[in-house]
């Protein structure tokens, strides 16, 4: 998964400052100057540690072959950790698809970058997007989780007995009798909140069947792949699925925020 800091780059220049080997030396030279006296070292230290710092962020070579390397290093740790955290909101029971399915993605990738018929740049491209697409499938689970934690959370036998005492008194009261404005109040709330329940149960359920679908994309990715021609038709599958997830998710977050808007006229009515 992409991080933030991937937008900004590598911080070459605290890599070349912020390092044992060259702490080490501007140490010793600290040192060393400190013991001997001559101003003339501690000079040259910090001439030598101003080219250092000048020159070495920009140098292509060590780029190459230590500052990209420290970078991906970082990210994979920086990703790893956020997987770990995503994972941990999930239900119990969905907690081990997630590595199964980031094994499927490994698998993909291989067999990616054996096709002959795939570009180097190309493909790593668009391989990038299963990572989208793992963190999609991590954000529908915790979405499917708080879905079925708040589904929980409903006592129909409680709301129904309330609703049928609020609908008497609806049908009952005088108009003008502050108990029959009350009354009309919650039973909008309570019919408010069976709509609600239902489109909760319909988030869910579909965000699950979205999350069984990445998992049955990946698989048949992999048995597609070997003989595909070329990697926009493996990025075009992926931006397919991609464009689903995002939909469910904002779903989702309309109607968590209508359920919360729902409770709160609850609290009010009273």
């Amino acid at each position: 998964m992409k991080t933030q800091a991937k937008k900004n780059g590598p911080p070459y220049a605290r890599y070349a400052f912020v390092n044992p080997y060259n702490l080490s030396l501007v140490a010793g030279a600290v040192a060393a100057t400190a013991v001997t006296g001559h101003l003339g070292l501690g000079l040259c230290a910090a001439a030598a540690e101003a080219t250092w710092l000048l020159l070495a962020p920009e140098s292509k070579l060590l780029q190459r072959l230590w500052f990209d390397k420290k970078w991906e290093a970082e990210r994979a740790e920086s990703d790893a950790r956020l997987v770990e955290a995503k994972i941990a909101r999930l239900l119990p029971l969905d907690q081990p698809r997630v590595a199964s399915l980031l094994a499927w993605k490994e698998r993909i990738g291989a067999l990616a970058r054996e096709n002959p018929s795939f570009a180097g740049e190309l493909v790593q491209a668009e391989l990038g997007k299963l990572d989208a697409l793992v963190s999609g499938f991590l954000d529908l689970g915790a979405t499917v989780a708080r879905c079925e934690a708040h589904l929980g959370s409903f006592d129909f036998e409680r709301m129904n007995g309330s609703y049928a005492t609020y609908k008497r008194a609806l049908e009952t009261l005088p108009a003008g009798d502050p108990r029959r404005d009350v009354a009309e109040r919650n039973v909008a709330v309570y019919e408010q909140r069976r709509r609600r329940f239902e489109d909760l149960l319909r988030t869910s359920q579909t965000a699950r069947g979205q999350m069984e679908l990445i998992e049955n994309s990946f698989r048949l990715l992999a048995d597609e792949i070997v003989t595909m021609g070329h990697a926009a038709d493996l990025g075009g599958r992926l931006d397919e699925l991609r464009i689903a997830v995002d939909a469910i998710k904002e779903t989702a977050e309309v109607y968590e925020a209508a359920e919360s808007e729902v409770e709160e006229r609850k609290v009010a009515s009273w």
